[in-house]
């Protein structure tokens, strides 16, 4: 009886740290400055197919970011690495900078068969983690 008990406890006190630990906080593509147009890569053939990069930025108090690396990737180099070139061109500022801890990603798509000015930020968001 005394390790159910003792195993129900464990599980509590690890959900509640959990929750208690993990913020996350959506933003805007305006609150990041500098931004342009994305561009495909243009060594990159097309395939047909949409690629979404996920890059995380760990930020400098006055918003521009101190490192960009890729979180999630599209499983081709050429992507990653215009979705980390574009983010380095930016800075965050507003609301997203101000209100929200953490780290920045950002979830880029690159559309099929390169079609100018298609390609875009599809997510943004801060989030802060004990375990981060």
């Amino acid at each position: 009886m005394k390790s159910i008990l003792a195993s129900a406890l464990i599980f509590l006190v690890a959900a509640a740290g959990a929750q208690a630990g993990a913020q996350t906080m959506d933003c805007k593509t305006f609150d990041l400055v500098g931004m342009e147009s994305i561009a495909s890569p243009r060594e990159q053939v097309s395939d047909g197919l949409q690629h979404r990069v996920t890059v995380i930025i760990r930020l400098r108090i006055d918003g521009s970011f101190e490192d960009v690396k890729v979180d999630k990737s599209s499983q081709n180099l050429g992507y990653d690495r215009a979705a980390v070139e574009h983010a380095k061109r930016m800075r965050l500022s507003g609301v997203c900078l101000h209100q929200a801890r953490g780290l920045l990603y950002i979830q880029y798509l690159f559309r099929a068969f390169n079609e100018p000015g298609k390609n875009e930020i599809e997510h943004i968001w801060r989030e802060s983690s004990n375990a981060k």
